[in-house]
């Protein structure tokens, strides 16, 4: 989320998204790293969360933490794994904890707790807190949310016969899995997360390729043994254009300083500001992300050099082009219908490229 306003006015528009919690939950359902969220299931998920029920009762409509939790309506993101990352002594890397409770078809965020553990200098952020402290806590969550999708998320996920492609990262091979058992694990399902429109889209275009794969590779193999013993098509898994293409919207800006670790009040110009990169630093990261959020090749579908030259293997090509087609219509029609906050372009068949190709 760009803070470039910053710079140059006393209260920029772009604060305004910062004070915008709607948004912020939004994020967890439509940004870069929209596959992580999860419903909490039990109070052991809550263990490493120093919150005390009376303080965030209220937040969550009068009901208890058990209560929220029973009535489906408690999401976590746990970054956890950044705890035991290696860092640079010279830089603060978080790794946060963020409660969401849902409103309807909103996830909004109700408490933010910048480290792991329980601790007097770790303290959980509630929304009701002092204004820029809030804003601090949410800034410096979605900055060690930016490192998880560097990390895990953007070089964790397989496209279509990946392995021939690009090499994989260690941490993220643990991370990989189909979508719809994932969405069944993470416990968010659509009756527990009406508007998830990364689910919903992703559900679509998975559905054509898997299609395509399934009949493509059936084709030629009989065997569901020899299938079984094919690595490539095993660690199959579709995700890289909703982790990438919207890299530039979400990351116009890295944190420096220290987060929070008290709830005084704070200043815009004295504690805010002084947390976001120098100028030409945060021009090279914009001008970086807007690279990397660039499609370099054609639509999926539509492939740059045509190797398929069996009559049965073309006809198969032919289905699947006809299934994204489909799928393109019902995602722009779903798109009509909402808000210009919550259009959800990036797993539009005619959006995804062929390959990757940074």
């Amino acid at each position: 989320m760009s803070l470039r306003m910053f710079i140059h006015s006393e209260k920029p528009h772009e604060l305004d998204r910062w004070e915008n919690d709607e948004k912020f939950g939004l994020q967890r359902l439509l940004g870069v790293n929209s596959s992580v969220i999860r419903r909490v299931k039990d109070m052991s998920q809550l263990d490493n969360f120093n919150v005390d029920e009376n303080e965030i009762r209220w937040l969550l409509q009068g009901l208890t933490l058990k209560e929220a939790i029973d009535a489906r309506k408690l999401f976590i993101v746990d970054h956890a794994i950044l705890d035991k990352c290696p860092k640079n002594p010279k830089i603060t890397l978080c790794s946060p904890i963020a409660l969401f409770f849902r409103e309807e078809d909103k996830i909004m965020p109700i408490a933010i707790q910048l480290f792991q553990g329980r601790s007097d200098d770790n303290p959980v952020f509630f929304p009701t807190d002092d204004k820029y402290t809030w804003i601090l806590a949410k800034m410096w969550f979605n900055n060690a949310d930016a490192q998880i999708h560097q990390a895990i998320s953007h070089f964790g996920f397989f496209k279509l016969l990946a392995p021939h492609l690009m090499a994989i990262n260690n941490i993220g091979l643990k991370f990989l899995g189909c979508l719809p058992p994932d969405i069944v694990d993470r416990g968010v399902e659509p009756t527990d997360v009406p508007f998830y429109p990364f689910r919903d889209d992703a559900q679509l275009t998975y559905q054509a390729i898997e299609e395509y794969v399934d009949s493509y590779v059936s084709l030629y193999y009989r065997s569901d043994k020899v299938l079984i013993e094919i690595p490539e098509i095993q660690a199959w898994r579709v995700g890289h254009a909703a982790v990438n293409f919207k890299q530039y919207d979400e990351y116009a800006l890295t944190l420096i300083g220290h987060p929070p670790k008290d709830k005084r009040e704070r200043d815009l110009k004295e504690d805010a500001i002084p947390t976001i990169q120098p100028i030409n630093k945060l021009l090279t990261l914009m001008g970086l992300t807007k690279v990397l959020s660039t499609r370099a090749t054609n639509a999926l579908g539509n492939f740059e050099v045509n190797y398929i030259h069996d009559p049965a293997a073309v006809e198969l090509v032919e289905q699947f082009q006809k299934n994204l087609e489909n799928t393109r219509k019902e995602i722009e029609k779903r798109n009509k219908t909402r808000s210009a906050e919550r259009a959800y372009p990036f797993l539009n068949p005619a959006e995804i490229p062929n390959a990757i190709s940074i």
